[in-house]
């Protein structure tokens, strides 16, 4: 069993986070032939401590409130 969250930009739209899942998805299910695989999408916020995007569109806009 492998559980993943995907944290995706709010400016990202819903096609462009499906697509990368399920690029990922499938990634993983031919590597790891006999695995289950759940894939969590997330928003962002500007709060997130693990981002280390240095061109991040998420905090760039809420500091613009």
């Amino acid at each position: 069993m492998i559980d993943l969250h995907l944290r995706f930009s709010s400016v990202e739209s819903v096609k462009t986070a499906h697509d990368m899942v399920h690029h990922i998805q499938s990634d993983i299910q031919q590597r790891f032939t006999e695995s289950r695989i759940m894939i969590h999408i997330e928003p962002c916020t500007s709060e997130c401590g693990d981002c280390n995007v240095i061109d991040c569109t998420t905090r760039k806009n809420e500091y613009k409130k």
